[in-house]
């Protein structure tokens, strides 16, 4: 079965925004930032705080990291489609959350895979 995504909006060109909605109602960014070289950009992503940056420590635990992380895979097809040259450079920033979002991402990309070839 694969997870449907949040529905999200494109902000800037590139900044993205949907609403986790587990338990409760969060806001939720991806932004792409430029390294600044070889066309390499970090992928952040996290809770948006009132002053419009992004908690990207905060866990969440809303009961919905599976379709969060499915709208993240979303985001980043959407962007790669259209920055088809741009790398992408992703890593956990809390502790553990590397290890969370590879499971969950690999299981997610592997469901999409077998679904693409049928």
């Amino acid at each position: 079965m694969t997870q449907v995504p949040y529905p999200y909006t494109q902000l800037r060109s590139r900044r993205y925004l949907f609403i986790s909605l587990g338990k409760k109602s969060i806001e939720k960014v991806v932004d792409f930032i430029p390294l600044g070289f070889d066309n390499y950009v970090n992928l952040g992503f996290g809770d948006l705080l009132p002053d419009g940056s992004i908690d990207d420590m905060a866990n969440s635990n809303n009961g919905d990291i599976v379709k969060v992380l499915a709208t993240v895979v979303d985001i980043l097809r959407h962007f790669t489609a259209r920055y088809p040259k741009a790398k992408r450079y992703i890593f956990g920033v809390a502790p553990g959350s590397e290890c969370d979002y590879t499971a969950e991402l690999s299981e997610l990309t592997t469901l999409n895979s077998a679904k693409n070839s049928l």
